[in-house]
């Protein structure tokens, strides 16, 4: 891809493992892809995933939670994609990495720390994703990875 930029609603980027858990979201990504290049298992490049109004219902019965603005930066690391994911604004303060793989491999690790740590609301949908870790919650993708 070279000088790529796509907008796209966020559902249709979910990962297939994530939302056959029953996950949701919400909000529009814009991909901007300077280059990206994928040659047999090697990457080059980088570009940028803007999700902006993210949002996210983790579980039946658990409310919306607004994430704000989620921003990833990608780097080729020639056998993958690496990057950084963090946000503005919303209820959850993000912060994490995440790697793709040959075939589109998805890997991510995030701690989601609520911004206001005394929102009980934020429990079920973060306890549905993920497993408690100082203030916040780590959440994995493949669950279990890191």
């Amino acid at each position: 891809l070279d000088n790529v930029v796509l907008l796209l609603p966020a559902r249709v980027a979910l990962p297939p493992a994530y939302a056959a858990g029953g996950a949701l979201v919400g909000g529009e990504l814009r991909i901007d892809a300077r280059h990206v290049e994928q040659r047999g298992t090697a990457f080059d490049g980088s570009a940028r995933v803007a999700w902006q109004g993210a949002r996210l219902l983790a579980a039946k019965g658990a409310p919306v939670i607004d994430l704000g603005d989620v921003d990833l930066a990608l780097n080729a690391n020639g056998a993958r994609l690496e990057g950084t994911i963090a946000n503005r604004g919303g209820a959850l303060a993000l912060a994490g990495n995440f790697t793709v793989g040959p075939g589109g491999a998805l890997r991510a690790s995030v701690l989601a720390t609520p911004r206001n740590a005394d929102d009980r609301s934020l429990v079920p949908g973060l306890s549905a994703l993920g497993r408690p870790e100082g203030a916040g919650w780590r959440l994995d993708w493949p669950a279990g990875a890191r």
